[in-house]
């Protein structure tokens, strides 16, 4: 599944998204301590989780380019 920068999703996105993005920001602060950028996909791209009907979200943390991450 190929993640997309936060920079480029907060480019095109609507308020909503924003704040939710704000949201996952706040999250990772209270629960570790620390900033990460938050990273977009689209379950339809992972083999695992693309035969899934309905509703599905995950939140999971990445290495990339040796730089922590929040894959959601």
């Amino acid at each position: 599944m190929k993640l997309y920068r936060e920079i480029a999703t907060r480019e095109q996105a609507d308020e909503p998204t924003i704040a939710i993005l704000d949201l996952w920001h706040s999250l990772v602060k209270q629960k570790i301590g620390i900033l990460i950028e938050v990273m977009v996909g689209d379950r339809k791209e992972n083999p695992q989780l693309s035969s899934v009907s309905g509703e599905l979200y995950t939140a999971f943390p990445n290495i990339i380019n040796n730089k922590l991450v929040l894959g959601v």
